[in-house]
C-alpha cells in the first residue's frame, strides 16, 4: 500500500480561518494529483492552533469531496494532532455527517460520526488488517451480503483500502485492508 504523508506545518503552523483552509486544501489537493497513492496520512506534528473554522474547510471539504469520487486516492487518515486539535477536526466532521480515522501511538480512532455495525466492521477489520465479506460474515455470523455491504461503505468513505483479488478457480472477491 502506497502512502504519502503531508506535514501540515510545512504550510503554517497556526491553521485557522477558513480563508487558510480553502488555501491549503487546494495546495494538498494539487500535490495529491501529481502521483498515484493509496493512502493519504495528514501529519499535524508541529501545528500550535488548528480551529473549527479551518477544520472544516480544509479536512471536511476535503473528505467530502473524496467521498464524491472527485480524487483518485482510496484513504485518508490523520496523525499527530493533540486532543484539542482532534475535537475541533471531529466537531467539523460531525456537522457534515463524515468520519475519519485518527492514528495516535499506533491506536486509531474515529473522529466524526459512524454508528454501529460499521465501527464494529471496522473494528474487526483494523484488528485482522486484511478481510473479505466472508471473514467478516463468518466473525459477525451474518449474511454475506450484509457484510459486503458494510465494508463496501467503508470503503467508499475512505476509511478502508479494497482490492479486487483473483481466486484460483478464476473468480474475483474484494479484500479490504486497514489504513493502519
Amino acid at each position: 500500500m502506497k502512502k504519502r504523508i503531508i506535514r501540515m506545518s510545512t504550510f503554517h503552523t497556526l491553521l485557522v480561518t477558513r480563508q487558510l483552509g480553502k488555501q491549503i486544501k487546494e495546495k494538498i489537493i494539487q500535490s495529491l494529483e501529481q502521483e498515484e497513492m493509496d493512502v493519504v496520512i495528514l501529519d499535524f506534528t508541529g501545528v500550535q492552533v488548528l480551529d473549527f473554522s479551518w477544520a472544516d474547510e480544509c479536512v471536511a471539504k476535503l473528505i467530502a469531496e473524496l467521498n464524491a469520487d472527485l480524487y483518485h486516492y482510496k484513504g485518508i487518515l490523520v496523525e499527530n494532532c493533540t486532543d484539542d486539535q482532534a475535537e475541533n477536526i471531529a466537531a467539523a466532521l460531525l456537522q457534515r455527517n463524515l468520519y475519519l480515522i485518527r492514528l495516535e501511538s499506533l491506536r486509531w480512532q474515529v473522529l466524526g460520526d459512524l454508528r454501529e455495525p460499521l465501527f464494529s466492521t471496522l473494528s474487526y477489520l483494523h484488528q485482522s488488517k486484511s478481510v473479505t465479506a466472508r471473514d467478516v460474515a463468518d466473525y459477525f455470523q451474518i449474511a454475506i451480503n450484509t457484510a459486503s455491504n458494510r465494508l463496501s461503505e467503508l470503503a467508499k468513505k475512505h476509511v478502508v483500502v479494497r482490492y479486487e483479488e483473483t481466486l484460483p478457480n478464476g473468480g474475483k472477491q474484494y479484500v479490504y485492508q486497514s489504513l493502519t
